[in-house]
């Protein structure tokens, strides 16, 4: 309802217009730190998988990384699009302050650090990611605009 909310985000701008979320709030809030970018998924049975014929693996994989490259391109024009119709129809982009960035990543952090101490599963995806992050770190700190 309109006059309710400050500002509002679900996924992208393309979905944020389609549910209309323009018609809630005034502005618009960017970077969506929380959410770099959304990404797909398959699970497969391991038992099933390991059944199958290598060709067929292939295909799947293939499958898989085709439909994903698909999406991600379609909603890099959506989003786009969605992003001047937005802008036109009034709502204001505003960046966040870099304090509350800096702040919600040290927080951000603490809590995950917080659930690794408590949950050795967690822990263990945890520093896997954080290995993984600082792999490809360089590059993206490379093409980062700051």
């Amino acid at each position: 309802k309109k006059g309710k909310f400050f500002a509002v985000e679900w996924t992208s701008p393309h979905d944020d217009f389609e549910l209309e979320l323009h018609k809630a709030a005034n502005f618009y809030y960017y970077p969506g730190w929380w959410e770099p970018s959304t990404t797909f998924d398959v699970q497969v049975n391991i038992d099933a998988w390991d059944d199958l014929p290598s060709h067929y693996k292939e295909i799947f994989k293939v499958a898989c990384h085709e439909n994903y490259m698909s999406i991600l391109t379609e909603y890099n024009l959506k989003n786009s699009l969605a992003l001047k119709k937005i802008e036109q129809i009034g709502v204001k982009f505003k960046r966040f302050d870099t304090n509350i960035l800096t702040k919600a990543e040290s927080t951000t952090e603490e809590l995950l650090n917080l659930y690794a101490n408590q949950d050795k599963e967690f822990k263990d995806i945890y520093e896997e990611w954080l290995n993984f992050k600082s792999r490809i770190r360089a590059w993206s700190d490379l093409n980062k605009l700051q």
